[in-house]
This record gives structure tokens, C-alpha cells and sequence, in this order.
């Protein structure tokens, strides 16, 4: 903040000149004459330099009256920081308000033009270029009448703000009366008032024009009429041939205790007949020790979606967090209308609490109601699920109940088939050898479960007791050797549910490693599960499964990496054999990385899909990225996918990203864009093609300030997706 800096640095010039401060390790001054008067009123001439840490101001001429606290430089007067370098003549400062000024004044601001993302610091920003008739600020702003400012750092600049007065308010704002931005020497637009965000800004400052298959010609252009430490405001306006006039607003606002965004848009859809309204809402603010979360989204007759339908959902969260306590209630409510009409409403409460130093209980209760067209009721119901858990040095012991309540009974019987399991109640008890003070149960390190509860399960409509008895095996590894290493886990569970209903399960796995050389190993592998008895309930149902795996890997750092792979299923008759599957990468310079995957089925005899992926990364300023799907059997792409951006000469560069639906034969997705280096700004022009839910076709035109990061849409699908070069793997 060169205010800020400015005034500090000179009070400690100037607290350094009287008797009272002398403090040569933190500020030094020097000059050629130094003259003292009886009055306190102190002169230095010739060379004039103070510096304190990283600051410096030099000058011809100094003078300070320390009964007025007035101190004058005169003559080149400069100032330096980290943060920004003024020039001037004549700099005035209040040494008690540290308020200040300087005549026919530049000034080279470092100001951080990108918000940081979260948990990073700002990586700095591009610097603002100010030249005025005067310049003054306190330690919260910077004034500069009759001024100019630019990020051009040209003699000549581009581009400029040419204003009656400019409040620059660091990393906050820059706020321009009766502006006008010139470019080129040419007036582009003149303003009462321009607001300009030094952080946070989404919207291009310059207006946006081309052409689309859902708005024809267009013009879009946004305007920030307010930028404060605290709040932040966007009018936007679009011009469609098509579709017609759109208007919209966003807003931003935070202070101590809370924090509001809120974007609003309208549109007169003339193609439609229709009115296209778009609302969007986050509120969280703090009441005591009580947090509130409102959210809310609203969409009707948006073309970008369904033209002839409404979407609303809203949601509001109280919630608290105490030390032995957390609390939290939500409801949510979501309307859809259209082809047909839905409305779902939910609410949801938690509550943990901690009732002694072992004992935790906890209750969850959902109530929801659903009404869709056709139906001859709502559906309504309510869960309920209450647990305490008591947590001993040597055992856990675990209470629990739950329950589903079909509160609409038999006005709606469309939720007869839906799938719940009420525990009437359910109690465990679970502990290991570790903690009952042995490394072993049975000469193994153990760990050991006994459960009972009584259950109701639907839709089967099955409702009967179960007692549990489980034993595992922690996993142990047993050295072989230098090379190799063999891990054993093993494991039983006995259930009961009746005298003549009950079930076995024994299951076991095993695991050898060995290594060959510093850089490949293999990894032979066994799994074994086999239940027996019967079982009345689908929440107990125990898998049966017997197969081995074999898995050869090479790793050399980062340069090279493949893994080749197969199994053995022992309870297939007809497929038992896995695919063999490879996977490779190489990496042999930074600059390039080449990936390859696919398999071999043994079963059919055939060759699974090749998926590869070729980065170039920045070789001579040019990045590719390739990625491509290909069938073995067919011998043909199936799907490929690019990314590039190559410069073409000194000022020009081209970027594109394409998709080929080999399957389909046509282009899921292609844009490009071919931008001109303006040196402070730069002009695009834009193209993009996509099909899918929609067709999108269009053609822009932008410019942009390079200083004013805004978000870049390029690149973004029709759904809000990145559209990128993945392909998967195959595994």
C-alpha cells in the first residue's frame, strides 16, 4: 500500500533527523549538509537518502518542523519499496496523520490483480503505471488528480485511463471519476464513474461480440459499479439477435460475521415467448455460537437447459459445534416443473454429543416428502437412528436402533417396494489382542467382534434375530528372505438366526513379494472366501470368491514404469482366466511423457482396447496433449482427443482442443482460438463447435487486459465440464 509505506517510511526519515529517535540499526540517513535550529526545525541538502529494512526515499532537499509535524522534500524526490516506486518534486507529509502529497507525481504500484486460490498466498500482481498532476493519500488510499493509469509500461501506452480523479484503494479497488479509456489514442467509452476490482474480477472489463447458433449475433458487456474491501457488484448486459435483451447482476459481500453472494438474471426470450429468469443465492452468517448456511438456485425457460421448464431448490442449515456437542438441522426443498412436476422436501437432524469421557451418543432423524405427477398421494417418511457408544481401554461397546416410518400408510403404496433395515436394536462388542494387553490371540494377533440384535427387513418383509461371532487375522508379514516377504491375513464369522438357520464363512489371503534388482518386484497373490449355511436377510449376504493374481512391476524414478498382470478365477468354469494387462510410462526428458495401456483377454482370444496418452510440456512454448482410444480388433480409433497451443512468430499463437467419436464418426467437441500479442492486452478471436445434449456452434471475439485476470471460459463444455484429454486406463 504506497500510502501506508510512504507515510511510515518518512516519519522514521523524519523521527531520525530530530534527538529523539536515534536508532542506527533500523533507519539510516545520510546527506551532505545537515543544519539544526533552536526552533525544532531540522534542513538537509545534497543527496538527500534515508532507508529503512527494504524501503529507500532519496531526495535534493529536506524539511522537517517537528512542532508542526510537517516535513517537505523537494527535488526528485523517490521512493522505493517491494511493493512500489513514486516519483515527484515537492512531497508534503503530516508526520502525526501520515497523510501526504507530491506534485507532478508517477507512480509504479504493485497490485495483485487475481484472487489467490484457497490456501495459497498471491503470487503478486501486474503493476499499475499512474502519472499526475498531484498525488496524495493517507495509510487506506492512494488520490491522484488529474491523472492517468495503465498497465502499458510503453513511454507511449496503448491503452489508458485518462480521469478527473482516481481513489486507489491497494488490492481492494480503483475507483475512476468522469474516466474515459482511451486506446490507441482513440476514446473508446467515457464514464461518469468506473469501478474497477483489483481481485475477484470474473467479468471482462471490455465488451464481448460474436455469433452463436442459440443467440446469433451478440455484444455482452459487464460493469462493476461497486468494489469494496467488503462487498463487490457486477451489472451485466447482453445483446442477442436472437434471443434479445438480457440483463443480469452479481454481488458479493463479507464482513466479520457473515459473508453474501448473489446473482441474478433476466431475459425476454423472444424465441421462446418466454421469460428466462436465473437466480442464485449463498448466505452464511454466524449468530453467537450458531452457524447459517442459506443456499438457493432458481432457473426458468433457461434455453441452456429445458427452454419450457422451472428449478428451484433451496436449502437452510443451522448448526453449532461445541466442545462436547454437534448439532446440526437442514432442510431442503426442490420443485421441478416441465414435463411433468416433482417436488422432494427433506429435514435433517443431527446430534452428537459427548456424554462422559467413553460415552458418545448420537441421533439422526430424516423426514421427506416426495409428490410427483401421477401420484395419488405424497410419499412421506421419516428414518430414525439413535447410537451410543461406549469406548473402554480394552473393548467398544456399541448400542444402536433404527427405524423406518411410512407416515403417508396406505394413501401411497408406491414406496411398498422400497429398500430399508430397521435394527431393533442392535449392540456390538469389539475389541483385539493389542488392546486386552497381548500381541496374540491363539498365537496371532487377532482381532475379535460378537454382535446381537433383532431386524426388519424390506421390501422382503423379513424380520428375525441374528447373533454374530467374528474373528480376523491381523495381517502379518513373514520375511523370506533379502528379496522377499509374505503377508498372511485370515479371518472366521459364525452366524445364527434360528435353530435351523444359521451360516459359516472362512476366508483367507496371502500375499508374496519379491524383488529383483532395485527396480522390478512381483507380487503373487491369493484370496479365498467361502460361506455355508443360509442366510434370510440381503443385508448379510457374504460373497464367494477363490483367485490368484500375479503383477510384474518396473519402476526407474520417474523415466520409466510398466506393470504387466493376470489372475486365475477358481470358481469360473467358462472365463476363469483375468486379461493380461500392461501398463506403461515413460518419461524419459521433462518435456515429454508417453503412457499405453490395454489388456489381452485369454479367455476369447482377443485384444482389448489400446489407450494412449502423448504430452508435450512447453518445448520451445508449444504444449500438446494427445489422447486416443484404439481398437486392436476392429483397427480403427475409437475415440481421440487433443489439446494444443502452439505460438506462431513473436505475436501470434493458436490454441485448440478437439474430440473424434471414432464410434459415432463425427467431432464430439472442437474449439480454437487465435489470439494476438497487444503487448499490455491482447485480442482473440474464437471458435467452438460441440454436440451432445445440445449443438453448439458460435464465433467471438475478445479483448482482454492482460493485467485484469478474468476467468477463462475456454475450453469449458456445455455442462460446466473441463473438457480435457483423458481416456481412462484399462485395467
Amino acid at each position: 500500500m504506497p500510502g501506508l509505506l510512504l507515510g511510515m517510511f518518512l516519519l522514521c526519515v523524519c523521527l531520525n533527523l530530530s534527538a529523539v529517535a536515534q536508532e542506527p540499526d533500523k533507519v539510516t540517513f545520510s546527506a551532505d549538509n545537515t543544519r539544526w535550529y533552536a526552533d525544532d526545525k531540522v534542513t538537509a541538502t545534497g543527496n538527500v537518502k534515508a532507508t529503512y529494512k527494504d524501503y529507500t526515499v532519496t531526495a535534493d532537499k529536506a524539511e522537517a518542523d517537528l512542532q508542526t509535524n510537517i516535513a517537505v522534500f523537494t527535488g526528485n524526490v523517490k521512493m522505493i519499496t517491494n511493493q512500489a516506486e513514486v516519483e515527484g518534486q515537492d512531497l508534503t507529509l503530516n508526520l502525526k496523520t501520515r497523510a501526504w502529497s507530491l506534485a507532478k507525481a508517477k507512480s509504479k504500484v504493485m497490485a495483485s490483480m487475481q484472487t489467490p486460490a484457497p490456501g495459497q498466498a498471491s503470487t503478486g500482481g501486474s503493476p499499475l503505471y499512474i502519472s499526475s498532476t498531484e498525488l496524495k493519500g493517507d495509510p487506506e488510499e492512494v488520490i491522484v488528480l488529474g491523472g492517468t493509469l495503465t498497465t502499458c509500461n510503453l513511454l507511449h501506452p496503448h491503452y489508458y485511463f485518462d480521469a478527473r480523479e482516481l481513489d486507489i484503494y491497494p488490492d481492494v479497488k480503483i475507483v475512476a471519476h468522469s474516466v474515459s479509456m482511451l486506446a490507441l489514442d482513440h476514446r473508446l467509452i467515457r464514464l461518469h464513474t468506473l469501478v474497477i476490482p483489483i481481485r475477484g474480477l470474473r467479468q471482462n472489463l471490455i465488451p464481448q461480440i460474436g455469433s452463436s447458433a442459440d443467440e446469433g449475433m451478440f455484444l455482452k458487456a459487464a460493469y462493476a459499479y461497486t468494489a469494496t474491501s467488503t462487498s463487490q457488484g457486477t451489472l451485466k448486459l447482453d445483446l442477442m439477435s436472437k434471443r434479445g435483451v438480457g440483463v443480469g447482476l452479481d454481488h458479493t459481500l463479507t464482513t466479520k460475521l457473515a459473508s453474501s453472494q448473489a446473482s441474478l438474471y433476466f431475459l425476454a426470450d423472444k424465441q421462446i415467448g418466454g421469460n428466462n429468469i436465473t437466480g442464485y443465492l449463498r448466505h452464511q452468517q454466524k449468530i453467537g455460537t450458531i452457524d447459517l448456511n442459506l443456499t438457493g438456485n432458481y432457473r426458468t425457460n433457461n434455453y441452456l437447459y429445458y427452454p419450457s421448464s422451472t428449478n428451484q431448490d433451496w436449502q437452510a442449515a443451522l448448526s453449532q459445534v461445541t466442545a462436547k456437542a454437534n448439532t446440526a438441522l437442514t432442510y431442503r426443498t426442490s420443485k421441478t416443473a416441465g414435463f411433468g412436476t416433482s417436488s422432494t422436501d427433506t429435514t435433517t437432524l443431527r446430534h452428537t454429543q459427548q456424554l462422559s469421557k467413553t460415552l458418545t451418543g448420537s441421533l439422526n432423524l430424516d423426514m421427506s416428502k416426495y409428490l410427483a405427477t401421477g401420484m395419488p398421494a405424497a410419499g412421506r417418511e421419516l428414518n430414525t437412528d439413535i447410537q451410543f457408544a461406549q469406548r473402554e481401554k480394552k473393548y467398544d461397546l456399541t448400542l444402536a436402533a433404527s427405524k423406518r416410518f411410512d407416515l403417508d400408510g396406505a394413501a401411497f403404496t408406491g414406496d411398498n417396494n422400497f429398500g430399508s433395515l430397521d435394527r431393533l436394536p442392535e449392540i456390538t462388542w469389539g475389541t483385539d489382542s493389542y488392546r486386552l494387553g497381548k500381541k496374540s490371540f491363539l498365537g496371532l494377533p487377532s482381532r475379535m467382534q460378537v454382535m446381537a440384535g433383532r431386524y426388519h427387513e424390506t421390501p422382503n418383509d423379513i424380520s428375525g434375530n441374528r447373533y454374530m461371532v467374528q474373528w480376523d487375522m491381523l495381517g502379518q508379514n513373514i520375511d523370506l528372505g533379502p528379496k522377499s516377504e509374505l503377508n498372511v491375513t485370515a479371518g472366521l464369522r459364525q452366524a445364527y438366526y434360528a435353530s435351523d438357520m444359521m451360516q459359516f464363512s472362512l476366508k483367507a489371503g496371502t500375499m508374496l513379494t519379491t524383488r529383483y534388482g532395485d527396480y522390478m518386484k512381483s507380487r503373487l497373490s491369493y484370496y479365498y472366501q467361502r460361506p455355508e449355511g443360509f442366510s434370510p436377510f440381503r443385508f448379510d449376504y457374504t460373497g464367494k470368491y477363490n483367485y490368484s493374481r500375479a503383477v510384474l512391476d518396473y519402476q526407474r524414478a520417474q523415466k520409466l514404469k510398466w506393470s504387466l498382470s493376470s489372475g486365475y478365477n477358481f470358481n469360473q468354469t467358462a472365463f476363469p482366466w483375468q486379461d493380461i494387462s500392461l501398463r506403461l510410462t515413460a518419461h524419459p526428458v521433462p518435456a515429454y511423457s508417453l503412457a499405453v495401456s490395454t489388456g489381452y483377454d485369454l479367455n476369447r482370444d482377443k485384444w482389448r482396447t489400446l489407450v494412449g496418452q502423448f504430452r508435450l510440456m512447453r518445448q520451445n512454448d508449444i504444449a500438446l496433449d494427445l489422447g486416443t482410444r484404439y481398437d486392436l480388433q476392429q483397427g480403427k480409433i475409437g475415440l481421440a482427443r487433443a489439446r494444443f497451443d502452439i505460438p506462431i512468430g513473436k505475436k501470434w499463437r493458436v490454441e485448440g482442443i478437439t474430440s473424434w467419436n471414432g464410434s459415432a464418426k463425427q467431432w464430439d467437441y472442437r474449439a480454437f482460438r487465435l489470439t494476438r500479442d497487444l503487448h499490455c492486452w491482447e485480442a482473440s478471436l474464437l471458435y467452438n463447435e460441440e454436440f451432445g445434449f445440445r449443438n453448439v456452434k458460435g464465433i467471438s471475439l475478445e479483448f482482454k487486459i492482460k493485467a485484469f485476470q478474468t476467468q477463462d471460459r475456454f475450453g469449458i463444455g456445455q455442462y460446466g465440464q473441463a473438457v480435457d484429454t483423458s481416456m481412462g486406463d484399462f485395467y
